[in-house]
């Protein structure tokens, strides 16, 4: 076998289909696809994976389970790194031995290691994880500290061969890695497929051409007062939106307590394929700084207002600077280039939003 893909996320089994679809480096029918038996249960017919000739094989696996206990998670992340064949007992059906001349991966988490190391391999290939593959270091020293220094010990030197992005244009990475582009274009046929796979066959659609969309993410995970806060803001939006205004969940958000009165996106259906044939230029995306905010333009050369708001709910752990650089990416690559707002306060938001629901 050629290759072995490990899909975690929706967006990456996309990013592998486009991937294997155009026969990227001769991948078409000469591939294996592991994936996240989570992803695996919101599709719609898994089976066209393999009956399309794209995938030989399809697995699915579970969700490697991380100790709560500090001490205790250490322990068993370093039993996972030393043991090669860790990733075996996730597979829901154990039944032979894989290996690949190239392993293709999203991260450099746990979960994609284990796999890495489980499956026979010459390569180790990237694709693209939303704005972390295009901002980050993809190489080894992205890892947590203590798991870079054991793989290193027991392994020897690692880096990755390769990275597949969506678009170059938007990536900003310091990695030393090797960066291509995946080929080929997202042409009707290809999103048919997609709509097939990721779709139920009697989807009405989620958004309207004039909704606007708050992108939620996981605040809470930045500071415990963030979820009071980003409430506070979105009821000021909903008093000046009203029915226009709808929240989709971020996959960490999904279980969480839903806001009153504000109205949801109960479906939550992958958001590229959304994309597909929704979200016009009437639309307006807002969110702190999100992937999904990309996506239109980034893969499908849309053009929606687009309003980060991480400069009123500041998120951690992130580089403002590299932040701000690819706002800059995104605001370069519009046409209309009023179209990207960052409002330094609540109230300049608010005043845009006032004047969007006149207009637009």
């Amino acid at each position: 076998m050629k290759f072995a893909f490990m899909a975690q996320t929706a967006y990456q089994l996309m990013n592998m289909i486009r991937f294997v679809y155009y026969d990227t480096e001769d991948s078409k029918g000469n591939s294996v696809i592991f994936i996240n038996e989570k992803v695996a249960s919101g599709l719609n017919k898994e089976k066209e994976l393999t009956a399309s000739g794209l995938f030989n094989k399809v697995i699915l696996y579970n969700d490697i389970k991380y100790n709560k206990i500090s001490i205790l998670g250490k322990l068993e992340t370093a039993i996972n790194v030393v043991n090669r064949e860790a990733f075996g007992k996730l597979l829901k059906e154990h039944d032979e031995s894989y290996e690949a001349e190239t392993v293709v991966v999203a991260s450099v988490s746990l979960e994609s290691q284990i796999f890495w190391q489980y499956i026979k391999h010459e390569k180790v290939y990237l694709v693209e994880d939303g704005l972390g593959s295009l901002m980050g270091d993809a190489a080894l020293d992205a890892m947590h500290e203590g798991r870079r220094k054991l793989t290193q010990l027991i392994y020897g030197p690692f880096r990755f061969d390769k990275m597949y992005l969506n678009n170059l244009n938007f990536n900003i990475s310091a990695s030393d890695t090797e960066f291509s582009e995946i080929p080929g274009e997202y042409s009707d046929k290809l999103c048919d497929f997609l709509r097939k796979i990721f779709l139920p066959d009697n989807y009405k659609g989620s958004y309207s051409d004039n909704d606007i969309i708050y992108l939620q993410q996981p605040v809470s995970l930045w500071d415990h007062k963030y979820p009071e806060v980003e409430e506070e803001l979105l009821y000021k939006c909903l008093d000046i939106l009203d029915d226009r205004f709808i929240i989709r969940c971020h996959p960490l958000t999904v279980n969480d307590p839903r806001i009153k009165g504000i109205r949801y996106d109960l479906q939550n259906y992958s958001w590229e394929t959304v994309c597909i044939d929704q979200i016009s230029d009437r639309n307006i995306l807002i969110g702190v700084f999100s992937t999904a905010q990309f996506t239109p333009k980034q893969i499908f050369g849309r053009e929606p207002y687009v309003i980060f708001i991480h400069k009123i709910i500041k998120p951690t752990g992130l580089d403002h600077v590299q932040i701000d650089r690819m706002i800059g990416k995104l605001i370069e690559s519009y046409d209309s280039r009023n179209r990207i707002l960052v409002p330094e306060t609540t109230e300049e938001l608010l005043v845009f939003l006032k004047k969007a629901e006149n207009e637009l």
